[in-house]
């Protein structure tokens, strides 16, 4: 069926005149621009919401120790 739909809709695009055409492909990108934007969005508000909360249960033990386990250093470094 999809492939139906696209043989008419290609029939119809290729009556029109050069200037119609490009407006058409210009418009349709968009609105697959659009779309992507959109749907792009979409993905990294459910990614925040599931990641929310996520060391919530953690204990507070494991934070003492990766503060523990951090070391620094005096060491200069030259960036010549």
């Amino acid at each position: 069926m999809e492939n139906h739909l696209i043989l008419k809709y290609l029939h119809l695009f290729e009556q029109l005149n050069l200037e119609d055409k490009l407006e058409l492909l210009a418009r349709l990108s968009e609105s697959v621009k659009n779309t992507y934007r959109h749907n792009k969005n979409d993905d990294k508000q459910k990614l925040l919401e599931e990641l929310a909360g996520t060391w919530k249960d953690m204990d507070m033990d494991i934070v003492d120790e990766i503060y523990a386990s951090r070391s620094t250093s005096d060491k200069s470094i030259s960036f010549e």
